[in-house]
């Protein structure tokens, strides 16, 4: 199988992990936690806040540094911290900071595709010219 294929099969993946999440955590804090509506949405509004911030941050990070590998694995490491604090969590002084760091962490995705951008216009400038030359049939 083709290392493009195998990109985009992770991706989809983990954007499944990341994104299929979300919506079954405000049933789990009710059942789990016995949070009520408004801790609820308030932890979707801190989650949303936090990829409001970390996104451009994470940009200017990996523009300054050049460092979008070590960007990119900080970023895995973090929502994967963050998912199996969420699963091990049995109060809400563990779920939220479980929830926030999934969602700095959810930030990747942005960073893969900028890469995975990256990566097919040095490959089509390999092929050919033009921006037609992005085009696969």
């Amino acid at each position: 199988m083709k290392p493009v294929v195998l990109f985009w099969l992770y991706l989809f993946g983990l954007g499944l992990a990341l994104g299929g999440m979300a919506p079954y955590v405000g049933p789990w804090a009710v059942r789990q936690l016995g949070a009520s509506t408004q801790v609820i949405g308030d932890l979707y509004a801190g989650a949303a806040l936090v990829s409001m911030v970390c996104g451009p941050l994470l940009g200017l990070l990996t523009d300054r540094s050049g460092r979008r590998r070590r960007v990119i694995d900080c970023c895995l490491g973090l929502g994967g911290t963050g998912m199996l604090v969420m699963a091990q969590a049995h109060s809400l002084a563990l779920a939220v900071p479980g929830m926030l760091a999934t969602s700095a962490g959810g930030m990747v995705m942005g960073l893969l595709l900028v890469a995975a951008g990256d990566a097919l216009r040095r490959e089509a400038g390999r092929a050919g010219s033009g921006s037609m030359s992005l085009v696969r049939m």
